[in-house]
This record gives structure tokens, sequence and C-alpha cells, in this order.
């Protein structure tokens, strides 16, 4: 088929106008080798207003909820489909800023709350009296030191080997223990990989306490006789064979052992090894805020931040070459906004489009600029 005159002619217009847009995209990303050829910027930790830098390849998003930017664990299932906006995105779990901006600066305290938060354990689960044992007392008391052993089965009112104790002490049986477990976690504080180690508390309680508190559970305010007689009977049940013996040996040695202790590091150590900080206070010298009225009557806000040469450079840097990342943005601990980037950032000024909440963004643009004012001489 031949093609008419015209038609070639636009062809052409195009390969050339294709020739033109490469032969630029390729001249400035020379240009950008050239500019950040030997910039190496000195790592820094985060700040009170703190812009972090998220490889989006991870397993790990933004979303918004209640007009505040959230940083989510996303599951296999949706990890393609979460993006910045996703408030209702399904399979999700938060993850705490705080405790990750302070784990990224080093703080052990915070990284045990990252730690236990990502794994799904909570502060609150734990009892109110908490009877606490190091994961190695465990490992001895399993390996047999007489002593520990006793102890750990007092503090059970349960034998190793899932055998009842004659006497009732109820309050130490509904109790349970708390398992301290050290978790090595390997953070990049300040540019330097550094081991840290996160305190993890699991509350632990046997079978038999769970059996005993589900039918006192059963009654309301049971007296202190029928408590007695319920534990006789799940006891001789046990005793009798008439329900299986808990191997407490066996449960305690897996949740100390070292295999699960390394399971624990794995989601927060992905997600800290993937985030960089790029800017703190020192690099965001002001702010402004425009506001507008969006979709709905909707009242949104764009927030200008204004960075030092130095701030344009790290961020040129990070962003040079990199197909897709998160920008976090946090002041005092809120994340205000994560747009997603897929383009070079090499200007002065950093642009937060369609921030859902202008009273927080004016707060945010009023103390950054007075955290300028203070730092000039």
């Amino acid at each position: 088929m031949k093609l008419s005159v015209s038609t070639r002619a636009s062809l052409k217009v195009t390969a050339v106008a294709l020739l033109i847009s490469a032969g630029l995209f390729l001249g400035y990303r020379a240009w950008g080798d050239v500019q950040l050829n030997g910039y190496t910027p000195t790592p820094i930790p985060p700040g009170d207003v703190t812009l972090v830098g998220i490889d989006s390849k991870g397993h790990y998003r933004i979303i918004v909820a209640n007009e505040v930017a959230q940083l989510a664990e996303v599951t296999n299932s949706g990890a393609g489909k979460a993006s910045s906006m996703d408030a209702d995105s399904t399979n999700i779990r938060r993850i705490p800023i705080k405790e990750f901006l302070g784990s990224l600066r080093g703080d052990e305290k915070d990284l045990s709350w990252l730690v236990m938060s990502m794994n799904k354990m909570s502060q609150d689960d734990l009892p109110p009296t908490k009877v606490e044992w190091a994961s190695a007392d465990v490992e001895k008391a399993l390996a047999g030191d007489p002593e520990l052993k006793a102890k750990l089965e007092s503090d059970l009112h349960l034998g190793l080997d899932g055998t009842p104790p004659d006497t009732l002490r109820l309050k130490t049986l509904l109790n349970g223990i708390v398992l301290d477990l050290p978790v090595k976690v390997q953070v990049p504080v300040e540019g330097i990989d550094k081991t840290l180690t996160a305190t993890v508390q699991e509350a632990f309680m046997s079978r038999f306490a769970q059996d005993v508190q589900k039918k006192i559970n059963e009654k309301f305010n049971p007296p202190q006789e029928m408590i007695t007689a319920w534990y006789r009977d799940i006891a001789l049940d046990v005793l009798n064979g008439k329900r299986a013996k808990e191997d407490i040996a066996a449960i305690l040695k897996t949740k100390t052992s070292t295999s699960r202790q390394q399971a624990l590091a794995e989601k927060p150590e992905r997600l800290l090894q993937s985030s960089k900080v790029l800017l703190n206070d020192k690099q965001i010298t002001g702010a402004t805020v425009q506001s507008y009225q969006g979709q709905g009557n909707k009242t949104y806000a764009n927030l200008t931040l204004r960075v030092t040469d130095d701030g344009r450079m790290r961020l040129w840097k990070y962003s040079h070459g990199r197909q897709e990342f998160h920008l976090m943005f946090v002041v005092n601990g809120v994340p205000l906004a994560a747009p997603k980037i897929d383009t070079e950032l090499s200007s002065n000024e950093i642009v937060l489009r369609q921030l859902p909440n202008v009273e927080l963004a004016q707060e945010a643009a009023d103390f950054i600029n007075k955290k300028g004012q203070e730092s000039k001489p």
C-alpha cells in the first residue's frame, strides 16, 4: 500500500519530533549526570520537619484517611493497586510515623514499638501485671536450670509438659507471663547501617488457662468455690487424657527461637531499608499555602516549600534516574502529604498539591517559617 505525500510528510514530522524529544531527554539526563557527578550529600537524621523518600517498589504505599497521609503496609494482593489516595484500600496495616522516624534516628524504644506494630502486636494485649521473662532465661529454664524451671512453672501455674498443679492460684494462672524478645534490626541511621535491638513484648497464656478463663466468663461473677470446681474438672480431664496436654516447653522454644526473632525483624527492616531522610529543618527555609475550591466545594491547599541549594541538590540526587518513589512530608510527627513522584526534582521549590486539610497545611507553613526565622543569624 502506497502512502500519500501528506501522510509521508506527517510521519516524518512525527519521527523528527520523537527524535527531538528523545534527544532533549537524553541531554537533560546527561546534564544531570554532570551536575551531580561527585556530589555525595552527608546523611541527615529526621527533624521536626522532614521529607522522607520511600521506594515505591516495596510493599508500602501512602493512603489518605481522616485528611492525613498515612504510611501503610499492603499485602501482595493489593500492592499494585494502592496509591496515595487509597483511603478505602483493603489488606492494609497502618504504620506509626512517630516510631518510624524515631527508628531512623536510632531510637531503640521507638523501634520496639514499630516492630510490634508491624507484627500485629500491641501493648494493649499485655496483662495489667507484667511478669516478664527474658528469652535467654526461658531458654535456660527449658535447658534444665532447676531454679529457673521451677520459677517459670510457678509463674505459668503449669508444668512445662502441660501438667496442671493440684492447687489453684487463679490470679497467677490467668495472668500468664510476658516474653521479652530481643529482635535485631538493620537500620540506616544517618547513612550507616546499624544493628539495633528492639525489645518485643508478647503475652503468653497457656491453653489450659484460656479454658479456665472461658468457663469463668460463661457465668456472671461466679463464687470462688465454683471456680475451684471448674478448675479441678478441667485439670482432671487433662490428667485423664480427655483433654490433650499442651507441650509448653515446645511452644516457648518456638516463640523464643532465633528464627522467630529474625522473622519479626523482616517487615520493619524492609521498610527502614527502603526509606531515606532527604531533607530536614536545615534544608527547608520557608513555606506558603494557597487554598482553592475543588470538586464538591471541598477546600484544598497547595503547600509550597522553599529549600536551600543543598536541599535542592539532595532531592535531585535522590530522584535522578529513579522511575518512581513516594515523598513523605512530616511536621511534628504528622504526615501531611506523600505524593508519588515519577520525575526528577531539581528546583528550589517543591509544591505539595491537593492537601485535604487546609488548617494543618497552614499550621505547618507557620511552623516552618518560624523555624526559618529562628535559624537566621
